[in-house]
Parts: C-alpha cells; structure tokens; sequence
C-alpha cells in the first residue's frame, strides 16, 4: 500500500496534496542526526554539507532538527513501518518552490 501511495505523487503536487495523500504514514526518518563522515552520512568534498547515501546511490543533503532527527533537505521523508526490516524504507518526496521535483523509494 505505501508503495502504491508513494507512487500516486506527481511532479507538480503542492505540500498539501503530498501530505493528504501520504499522511496516514510516519513523516521523518526517524534516525537522530550523526556527525559527518558516519555511515551512511558522507561528507560532500566540495562543502560543508552532510549527504545521505541511499542504496542506490543517489546523494541526499540532510541537516539536522531542532528535535535532533536527521532530515533530508527541501524534501518530506515518509515511512509505513517501525519494524526492524522496514524502518528504513524511505519515501522521499523532494520539493522546488513549493512544489513536486521528485519522488523516490529509498528500501532499508
């Protein structure tokens, strides 16, 4: 089902229509915030920012909340599930100007 949902957010969708379709999952990565150069944070050479490797290798910048959480950058990261094998399985739904740019899968 999360699958399914992901996959019904296009390119061009406002916050709002992102969260009413998603928001019955946990919004957040759930993962507190590590220093750089942790796995699987990797340090961008060419700036101070943190990047999270997914894995399929697609870099996300991340910073940290005031709550402590690591986030992804211009992006809301969704999850179905706090079960061990799945807690990782990121949707990341990535914004420009207040709308859709992207949409990815990231599996635990």
């Amino acid at each position: 089902m999360f699958l399914r949902d992901l996959d019904r957010i296009k390119v061009g969708m406002a916050d709002a229509d992102v969260r009413r379709i998603l928001g019955r999952y946990m919004e957040g990565t759930g993962w507190p915030s590590v220093p750089p150069g942790v796995f699987p944070v990797q340090p961008k050479a060419t700036d101070s920012q943190s990047r999270m490797l997914t894995a399929d290798g697609t870099h996300y910048p991340i910073a940290s909340s005031p709550t402590g959480e690591m986030v992804v950058r211009d992006s809301l990261v969704f999850r179905h599930s706090n079960e061990s094998y799945y807690n990782s399985d990121f949707g990341i739904v990535t914004f420009w100007a207040g709308r859709v740019v992207g949409v990815h899968f990231s599996p635990d």
